[in-house]
């Protein structure tokens, strides 16, 4: 099983491409979880 963590900046555009690249790799990988950790932007 892969596991990924995501974590950034939640006003980060690469943050939201990854986001969305690791929602899709879920979807159609078996056994891929991907665990997001947003960080409040200041």
């Amino acid at each position: 099983m892969a596991k990924f963590v995501i974590a950034g900046k939640t006003n980060c555009p690469l943050y939201a491409k990854a986001e969305l690249l690791g929602d899709y790799l879920q979807r159609n990988l078996p056994n891929f979880v991907v665990h997001k950790w947003p960080i409040d932007s200041k």
